[in-house]
This record gives structure tokens, C-alpha cells and sequence, in this order.
């Protein structure tokens, strides 16, 4: 056998060994808005032992973006084509 065989051979065993993690857009979704939240949950943490000044700014800001990612995510906001 020639060493081009035998590295494609062993390509190959190791492709059949790999593990292939598929995630939906839906999944996806979910995880990046979970970590958003912690990262939220985070900052406010951070700001309220530090006695920032900013912390009403702070927490209006969040809920502003909480807001518009209710209304861009909310299932009333599709439209169902027919």
C-alpha cells in the first residue's frame, strides 16, 4: 500500500469516529436569549455591588431590549401565509 492509501484509510476511521452535534435554529434561539439573560442578570449584579449611579438607566435599558425581543420573538408577530 502506498502512504496516500493508507492516510485516506485512516481519514476515514477517524470521520467515523467523530461526533456530529446538530442544533436547530429554534435551539439556537433559545440558548442565545438564555445567555443574554444570565449576561444581563450579570451586569446588574456587578452594577448593584458597585453602587453605580447608572443603575436606574441601567435596568430601563435592559427592559427596553427585553421589550423589543418579547415583541420580535412573540408568535403573534408572524404572518401566516395561506
Amino acid at each position: 500500500m502506498s502512504s496516500t492509501t493508507i492516510k485516506s484509510v485512516r481519514q476515514r476511521e477517524k470521520i467515523n469516529n467523530d461526533i456530529v452535534i446538530q442544533i436547530t435554529k429554534s435551539q439556537l434561539i433559545k440558548f442565545s436569549a438564555f445567555l443574554f439573560l444570565l449576561a444581563f442578570i450579570v451586569i446588574d449584579f456587578l452594577a448593584i455591588t458597585s453602587n453605580s449611579p447608572l443603575l436606574t438607566e441601567l435596568i430601563i435599558a435592559q427592559a427596553i431590549v427585553a421589550l423589543i425581543a418579547f415583541v420580535k420573538f412573540s408568535k403573534s408577530n408572524t404572518i401566516i401565509k395561506k
